[in-house]
């Protein structure tokens, strides 16, 4: 069957299908939520709630009971935009894996160069929804600059997730530097773990920066509950590689009788200025549990092959355009991410190396 690529919504079609690169914060903590109609967005995220039903006469039936309180934000999300341009020079060129002597037709090898380009844009956007999740997980809000001219000039984008608030209330400082081998790691974490439970929040998962691992194995309280031989009742040390790039450490139980599963995550992106960073600061922990965020896109609006303006309601949406004059393809893909966790200070950050 053939595929018009020119055809803006078969280009989304081909991006939904396309299998994503490893992405554990996206696929663990903030599944997709909604596709919006419209380029601005309505996030919303409640206080926890621990009431009990009241209790009423017979003659009185029942009583008004309010909804709770919720905070809502009405925002247009980062637009995010990346292009690649074909020339006739490439498509000259023989792509990755194509033998030495083989004769490839232009138009074969345009195809195979635009389904490459779109896979490969798409790649560019899944791992900046990672960064989304990742910066709400750790900061409770997303910084970040738009582009305007060039990559050095743009508007400085803030958006808290803590509104309100001057500072941010989701950040729990440990008595003690995880890095000192006396430091009473699951003493320290069992008062801030039941503090989340009585705001209503779960708590199941610690997950780590890369550095604070070896210090884990170093600790003393953790070597002695592995010592006193309790087998999987208090603590486990099995480490091994989850899917999406992540790796379990081990499981180990607080004294208010919460298991927890420490997890690390140590996948990497290059910034635009070329610098290797990590995904999850390295010295750094979030206290959290799966499915407590999610993914919301913007519609986007741009014209379509007749030159109207569309707007389209997809996560992903590309354009692929000719330029006479240049003799060149230009590739396109947009697209307007923006997580909301679920619950107002779902995740807890703290720096536990310092």
């Amino acid at each position: 069957m053939a595929y018009n690529f020119e055809q803006i919504m078969t280009l989304i079609s081909a991006l939904e299908i396309e299998r994503p690169v490893p992405t554990f914060l996206r696929s663990r903590y903030c599944p997709d939520g909604t596709l919006f109609d419209t380029e601005r967005v309505m996030l919303q995220f409640k206080d926890g709630d621990r009431r009990l039903a009241p209790a009423v006469n017979v003659r009185k039936g029942s009583v008004p009971v309010d909804r709770g309180r919720f905070d809502a934000l009405i925002i247009s999300p980062p637009r995010f935009g990346a292009h690649r341009v074909t020339t006739i020079d490439d498509l000259h060129i023989k792509g990755f894996g194509e033998g030495l002597y083989t004769n490839v037709p232009i138009e074969r090898r345009k195809r195979a160069l635009a389904l490459l380009d779109a896979k490969e844009l798409r790649e560019l956007f899944l791992r900046r929804e990672e960064w989304l999740v990742a910066r709400m997980m750790q900061d409770n809000m997303i910084s970040l600059k738009e582009v305007i001219d060039d990559t050095e000039t743009g508007n400085d984008v803030d958006i808290s997730f803590y509104p309100g608030e001057l500072t941010n209330p989701a950040v729990w400082l440990p008595p003690t530097s995880w890095s000192d081998p006396a430091a009473k790691i699951l003493t320290d974490l069992a008062p801030v773990i039941l503090e989340r439970r009585r705001q209503g929040i779960q708590t199941t998962d610690v997950l780590m920066g890369a550095s604070v691992v070896p210090y884990l194995l170093e600790n003393e309280q953790i070597q002695q509950m592995r010592d006193k031989n309790f087998g999987d009742t208090l603590a486990r040390v099995n480490p091994h590689e989850l899917p999406n790039g992540a790796s379990y450490f081990g499981s180990f139980t607080t004294a208010f009788g919460d298991r927890l599963d420490f997890l690390v995550y140590s996948e990497q992106y290059e910034d635009a200025d070329g610098t290797i960073k990590s995904f999850m600061d390295e010295d750094k922990i979030v206290l959290c549990a799966p499915d407590t965020a999610k993914m919301h896109f913007g519609a986007i609006e741009q014209k379509d092959e007749s030159g109207a303006w569309r707007t389209y309601k997809a996560k992903y949406v590309p354009r692929n355009t000719g330029s006479v004059d240049e003799d060149a393809d230009k590739a396109r893909l947009v697209s307007r991410p923006i997580p909301c966790p679920n619950r107002k200070n779902v995740f807890t950050s703290a720096t536990v190396l310092f």
